[in-house]
């Protein structure tokens, strides 16, 4: 042991932190850290418990919190920490007896949320920072399970080593232990934990004389909750859960986003007007600024996505890592647990599965009875507004309907209108006529609506520009094109070969029909749904000018 008691600081009654960077991060020139480098490299690369328990405690005494976690929980601390990590813990070891401001994480699932919570327990534990924590989960099976967990972490070799009155079990005045259970664990040190879920009773939860010192709020919404359920659950933890604290109560929410709506969403927006003066970290995603495309599948090859670029929030989970889990998970359940994106989820609306995927050049090379791009209109640029969308779609011999591209982009003003005569010059030069493509646009209300329109037949003069009442919901006039696609007579073109701009198109289009209704945008659906039910009533009085009620190529005139 000489070389862990050479770590005592000279002249100094208790050891003070390590130094420091602004970032967080440990300074490496600190010399207190190079005493413990020092002794960890004198014990060797297999050191005795009492060697590893001795460092551990010098460890957390002087605030040390990496090398606490190395040796207590060595898989944990094999992946250096992200920006978010290191915020909560610096957090957590600037924690003294008053009460601290809440601290409320987005992370994603796999994050080491779980993980880092209860890891963060055992360190208060060491600190005896606080007496009784209560360990919250949205069901009573699953926060025992938690607390057992954290049972066994308490329990392991070096804690029992560095810390025997934490691992041991709190004995009565009469000298009868108390064992152990999943839902509560009592410590000799006086540590108290209990497992509550959101489906029990717990107001007023308290230990003898103690009040919770710490409330861990881990998971506390699921995929399938309601509105209701959602405000059940608010009700709870404020009418129940924080007020049952102490006066200087930690309090810890970590969760992935479930929905725009729910407890975490509101509390990041700062709709949530409870936990008023918490600190927010996030919504994290595993990858920032994720790229990803879907491989079209054929006989020989299935359905797969393929991680283009981005940037892990997080060196424990790589871009490979990334490409497995979509894959495995499948697309909608990877974006909703893993990047936040709760509107990928699909819907029954327009299914993917139900488009008939064809390639560019078969698309693009049929010959069609008629062609238009249907325009929705947003009036912003900002980042978080609509888009402003053209879709293009083509009716063919067989009164088949295919979608063969969408202009995207965010514009105000004039631009939207230049925008759109740069795509109509498009869409002429490739199908060789100024009237090959009839540009549809709803109309807009009021007068100024009309001097919008004068305005704009004036920019598009040459082209065949067609303003169009909206009637009815967004849903409603989206039912026609929905049918047809759930049918799978809707085709889909592919992505047009090489880079840049409006090339790349078909992944967001379709997982944003797929989120419809209920997803964040709904632009490019009206866009399609506009263009598709203008060319539906030109179908309609081709067929019965030639066919009356009859019939061809399997769809019947009702269809149209």
């Amino acid at each position: 042991m000489s070389a862990v008691t050479t770590l005592a600081v000279p002249d100094e009654p208790e050891f003070r932190p390590v130094r420091r960077t602004g970032t967080g991060l440990v300074d490496l020139s600190d010399p207190l850290v190079d005493q413990f480098h020092n002794a960890i490299e004198a014990i060797g690369s297999d050191p005795a418990i009492a060697d590893r328990a001795a460092l551990m405690r010098l460890a957390i005494d002087c605030k040390y919190w990496e090398l606490t976690n190395a040796l207590l929980a060595p898989g944990y601390a094999s992946v250096d920490y992200a920006a978010h990590h290191r915020t909560a813990w610096n957090w957590l070891h600037s924690i003294d007896q008053t009460r601290p401001r809440p601290m409320v994480m987005c992370l994603n699932r796999g994050g080491a949320k779980t993980t880092t919570l209860q890891l963060m327990l055992a360190q208060v534990a060491m600190m005896r920072l606080r007496p009784y924590c209560l360990y919250v989960q949205s069901t009573q099976t699953a926060a025992e399970g938690k607390v057992s967990d954290v049972g066994e972490l308490l329990a392991s070799p070096i804690m029992t080593a560095a810390y025997p009155d934490v691992a041991s079990t709190y004995v009565t005045a009469k000298g009868t232990a108390r064992d152990w259970r999943r839902a509560r664990i009592r410590t000799r040190s006086g540590l108290t934990i209990d497992a509550l879920g959101m489906d029990q009773a717990i107001r007023g939860a308290k230990v003898e004389d103690d009040r919770p010192g710490m409330i861990i709020l881990d998971d506390l919404e699921e995929k399938h909750d309601t509105p209701y359920m959602t405000r059940k659950k608010i009700e709870i933890v404020t009418n129940a859960i924080i007020p049952a604290g102490a006066e200087n109560v930690i309090i810890v929410y970590i969760q992935n986003m479930i929905h725009g709506d729910s407890m975490m969403a509101q509390l990041l927006d700062k709709r949530a007007d409870f936990l008023s003066d918490r600190i927010t970290v996030g919504p994290v995603p595993q990858v920032w600024d994720l790229e990803y495309e879907e491989q079209i599948p054929s006989d020989e090859d299935p359905r797969r996505y393929v991680v283009l670029s981005g940037q892990p929030s997080w060196a424990g989970l790589d871009l490979e890592t990334t490409e497995k889990e979509m894959n495995d998970m499948g697309l909608a359940a990877f974006m909703s647990e893993k990047q936040h994106k709760e509107h990928v989820v699909e819907g029954d609306t327009f299914p993917s599965e139900n488009w008939e995927r064809v390639s560019f050049e078969a698309a693009w090379g049929t010959d069609y009875i008629w062609l238009a791009r249907g325009w929705d209109l947003a009036a912003t640029e900002k980042e978080t507004s609509d888009f402003t969308v053209g879709c293009l779609i083509g009716i063919d011999q067989e009164y088949r309907a295919t979608i063969l591209h969408v202009a995207r982009f965010r514009a105000h003003g004039t631009s939207v209108d230049d925008n759109i005569a740069r795509v109509a010059a498009y869409d002429a030069q490739f199908f060789g006529s100024n009237q090959a493509v009839s540009i549809v646009i709803e109309k807009q209300p009021g007068a100024a609506g009309v001097t919008w329109e004068e305005d704009q037949a004036k920019l598009l003069a040459k082209y065949p520009v067609h303003h169009v009442p909206a009637t009815g919901s967004k849903l409603v006039r989206a039912q026609s094109l929905s049918a047809e696609q759930q049918r799978g007579w809707v085709k889909l073109s592919g992505d047009m070969p090489g880079e840049g701009a409006g090339r790349q198109w078909t992944g967001p289009f379709v997982r944003e029909l797929a989120a419809f209704p209920t997803g964040r945008h709904d632009d490019q659906v009206d866009a399609a749904a506009t263009a598709y039910n203008w060319l539906r009533k030109k179908v309609r009085i081709q067929r019965r000018g030639r066919m009356g009620r009859g019939t061809q190529s399997g769809t019947t005139s009702d269809d149209w």
